[in-house]
């Protein structure tokens, strides 16, 4: 929910876990260079433990468990606009164009392709994901107020609709890192 994802790539060829959960809001920037779809599921993934301790379900279309809508997408790793790849891998077909994605699997049907600079105010690459600054939304972007409510999820929104990815254009901001003491919790003791 309302993630701010930016990466080389997403979900190490097992996007189709995310069926059995709440994917809504997100934005997902594939920022670095690679030989393949940022964006994959795989089948020979499909119902395999992993060396990482996690299992990948069994699950390869939509069903009650799933909601996966109103995310946005700039997977197309080149500065210059041409697309090194197709940009989604689902199973067996790979797709240029999230609305494709959606026609084949029946997931983000009212998914959107964003543009980074046309989304984020100077949207610079990083060199180093540690020192990377927080993306901030342009106020007239294509992700400004293009998700979807959801109840006791997304209250608060500013605007007639919640934004796409982590950071509410007009909204409060969370504080990262230590605060002035006069800020700071104070737990109830016992």
């Amino acid at each position: 929910m309302n993630n701010t994802l930016v990466a080389p790539t997403f979900g190490r060829d097992i996007m189709h876990h995310l069926l059995h959960g709440l994917v809504r809001n997100n934005l997902f920037i594939a920022d670095g260079i690679q030989d393949r779809e940022p964006w994959r599921a795989r089948r020979k993934y499909v119902g395999e433990a992993k060396e990482h301790g996690y299992y990948t379900p069994d699950l390869t279309v939509p069903d009650w468990r799933s909601n996966w809508d109103y995310s946005g997408y700039d997977l197309n790793p080149m500065s210059d606009g041409e697309s090194s790849a197709r940009l989604f891998h689902w199973f067996d077909e790979s797709f240029e164009r999230v609305e494709d994605l959606a026609m084949a699997a029946g997931i983000e049907m009212h998914g959107r392709q964003v543009e980074r600079h046309a989304t984020f105010v100077d949207y610079r690459p990083s060199t180093n994901p540690a020192r990377q600054p927080r993306p901030v939304l342009r106020p007239d972007g294509p992700a400004v107020d293009a998700g979807a409510r959801v109840p006791n999820l997304t209250e608060g929104f500013v605007g007639s609709a919640p934004d796409l990815g982590a950071f509410e254009v007009g909204g409060v901001q969370p504080h990262f890192g230590p605060r002035a003491p006069s800020q700071r919790h104070e737990w109830l003791t016992p």
